[in-house]
């Protein structure tokens, strides 16, 4: 069985057990899934459709020209993909999909963190740098790199991986993934759990 959990701006919203041959994601309220706190997503933004059946049955997604577009994981949608066991959709300003697939072991739901770990001021000022992107132009842009943030924080790199060092412990996101994708995860952890927000965006622009 395959489920979708839907995240918006103030986490996850809701959890979709994909039963039907095809779901279209978007803001009209005649879509089979519809987002209505994000006016970055299109009308008609993505499909999910099914192919085959029972336990063979796999599920592709596809981006219906949107506007904005679609990212799926760290790269934009160009064409139709297979989905797999936690691969991740945003789009919009502020909206994700993870697919979920119980048969892959890993149950129906994310290891999502409850509660915000206690955050220095600094540590703070980097995850807005890190989400600025998101905030600016809309979830499927990639966040800020170590560059980027320390350019924007007048402090150099080493000071910036420190405080991404220190986040990466706070966020529990263990050394084995501190990779190329540990800063997008960090972002999508601090999204999800309140430790960003649009009004700590506006208040570093003051």
């Amino acid at each position: 069985m395959a489920t979708l959990e839907v995240h918006g701006q103030r986490g996850r919203d809701a959890i979709v057990t994909l039963t039907a041959p095809e779901y279209i994601v978007g803001s009209l309220d005649t879509c089979t899934i519809p987002i209505r706190d994000d006016d970055a997503v299109s009308r008609r933004h993505l499909r999910i459709e099914a192919h085959g059946d029972g336990d063979a049955r796999s599920w592709s997604v596809i981006d219906l020209q949107s506007r904005n577009g679609t990212r799926k994981n760290d790269e934009v949608l160009v064409a139709e993909e297979v989905l797999a066991h936690g691969d991740e959709l945003h789009f919009g300003r502020h909206t994700m999909l993870v697919f979920l697939d119980s048969s892959f072991g890993g149950g129906t739901s994310t290891n999502v963190i409850d509660e915000k770990p206690t955050l220095t001021r600094a540590e703070t000022e980097v995850l807005v740098e890190l989400c600025r992107p998101w905030f600016e132009e809309g979830s499927y842009a990639p966040v800020a790199t170590r560059k980027e943030i320390a350019e924007r924080r007048f402090v150099g790199e080493g000071a910036v991986q420190n405080l991404l060092t220190s986040l990466y412990d706070k966020f529990g996101i263990p050394l084995d993934q501190r990779g190329g994708k540990a800063r997008h995860e960090l972002a999508r952890l601090a999204k999800l759990t309140g430790a960003v927000s649009a009004k700590d965006y506006k208040k570093s622009n003051q």
